[in-house]
């Protein structure tokens, strides 16, 4: 998700707003669902139900119906990666990716509809950048967090409360 982020951020820094922007979120979830599906046949568990592929396939369909281009024009890119965290996050009851996916919901529209330019400093389309760079920055924050803590679970550095000792 921060990868996409990045790259959505150097698209917005650099002035371009083309069709490739509005396919990141669904692209996004085509290649967590591909990376996921490895994941589980290299370690021969049974898949998850986080729904990655639907999420991806309905954000690729809602780009053609009934929003076209206009979608991710107004409402930008980072709402409709937001929408795929939620639904994921909800799915799998993990506040680690709905809550995220809630602030991205907020923040696409924000920059979009040039309330940053209009909000933050310096006032003009750079605003857009800065919002969304730095909820790029918090976001690497999180998933690095998050994946250290994944690495400690599994090395065993974490005990539930009550157990051993």
């Amino acid at each position: 998700m921060t990868v996409a982020l990045v790259i959505l951020t150097s698209m917005r820094a650099e002035g371009n707003r083309s069709v490739i922007g509005a396919l990141i979120p669904g692209l996004t979830f085509l290649a967590i669902l591909a990376v996921t599906s490895v994941i589980h046949g290299v370690v021969r568990a049974q898949p998850g139900r986080e729904g990655f592929g639907v999420v991806a396939a309905m954000l690729l369909g809602l780009l053609f119906v009934p929003f076209g281009m206009w979608g991710p024009i107004f409402l930008g890119a980072e709402f409709f990666l937001g929408v795929g965290l939620v639904i994921v996050g909800w799915r799998g009851k993990d506040s680690g990716l709905w809550i995220p996916g809630v602030v991205l919901l907020a923040v696409g529209p924000f920059i979009n509809l040039n309330g940053a330019a209009n909000t933050v400093p310096p006032y003009d389309s750079t605003s857009g950048v800065v919002v969304l760079a730095l909820t790029t920055a918090v976001f690497a924050v999180l998933a690095t967090t998050a994946i250290a803590g994944e690495r400690r679970v599994r090395a065993g550095g974490v005990q539930v409360a009550g157990a051993g000792a």
